[in-house]
């Protein structure tokens, strides 16, 4: 598809929007068009990287149907099932989501803390040996050395297991959308 064929299915997409407003986001993908062949690039090959008119209009016009004949009915129907899936969805990640991830985000916090207080022992080891001279530090000293290597292992534990939690929370909140959306 080359430029022109690719902005006239763009305008013929986007005629149910006012004149001026059709036009601006027509001058917009010419520029798109002018800049790719600024850097080389075939009309085409422009053309594809931008996507479908179809595609394009669709998220123009905030995910309307762009099929003429579309009854303001339907349209109602489907904002109220959006409304319907949202209402559910909050009660069901109240009582199901929410109880449960502020507990592990208060373990997660918990085992940081932790980990840190172990990680920093041989530090309180010493400044108490400088408050308190005439102690043999030394056992106090490997000890709280290896326990300071323990706290290492967990903080770095402590890491993989949130960032790990930060994943499935955004996969779990996109699916969220998903579903208010309608899409499957």
């Amino acid at each position: 598809m080359n430029k022109r064929q690719f902005l006239r299915d763009l305008e013929h997409e986007l005629r149910s929007l006012p004149i001026e407003e059709c036009a601006d986001i027509l001058s917009d993908y010419e520029e798109h068009f002018e800049l790719g062949k600024a850097e080389g690039k075939a009309e085409t090959e422009v053309a594809m990287s931008l996507g479908s008119p179809e595609h394009i209009a669709r998220e123009l016009l905030g995910n309307e149907t762009i099929v003429s004949g579309t009854s303001q009915r339907s349209q109602t129907r489907s904002v109220i099932g959006m409304v319907f899936i949202l209402i559910i969805l909050f009660f069901f990640n109240l009582i199901f989501f929410v109880g449960p991830a502020m507990g592990i985000l208060g373990a997660l916090i918990g085992v940081s803390v932790s980990s840190i207080m172990l990680f920093l022992s041989p530090l309180f080891v010493i400044i108490g040996s400088v408050i308190r001279p005439g102690n043999t530090i030394w056992f106090d000293f490997f000890l709280a050395l290896s326990f300071s290597g323990l706290g290492y292992f967990m903080g770095l534990a402590t890491w993989y297991v949130g960032k790990f939690i930060i994943k499935v929370l955004r996969a779990y909140l996109n699916w969220n959308l998903k579903l208010i959306k309608g899409v499957s």
